[in-house]
């Protein structure tokens, strides 16, 4: 079942998944997986794994006194870099905005 697979992804968005293992143990093969996942979700695998971390991004930035590397780097991203350009095209802010948008 598809659930499987979001609710793998959901629990697990701040490792590494490997797509074609967790397919294989869902029962269905990559490719099938992943069409039925984008038409469930609108996005690849991959692409529904970056919005579940940047979600937990967006919270811990509200939530949280972390630093912004931190924050990252809990959520599974390997460079500030890819983490704000992601951030700021989920949100049209940086991080560093938004953050500085909660104090007003």
């Amino acid at each position: 079942e598809f659930g499987y697979i979001k609710k793998y992804i959901c629990e697990n968005a701040t490792q590494q998944i490997d797509f074609k293992a967790l397919a294989k143990l869902s029962g269905y093969s990559y490719t099938i997986s992943g069409t039925c996942l984008r038409k469930n979700t609108g996005r690849s695998p991959y692409g529904y794994l970056i919005d579940r971390r940047i979600e937990k991004d967006r919270y811990l930035l509200e939530n949280s006194p972390k630093t912004i590397t931190a924050v990252s780097q809990e959520c599974g991203f390997s460079s500030d870099s890819g983490f704000c350009s992601l951030f700021k095209k989920a949100y049209g802010l940086t991080p560093g905005g938004f953050r500085k948008n909660l104090e007003i």
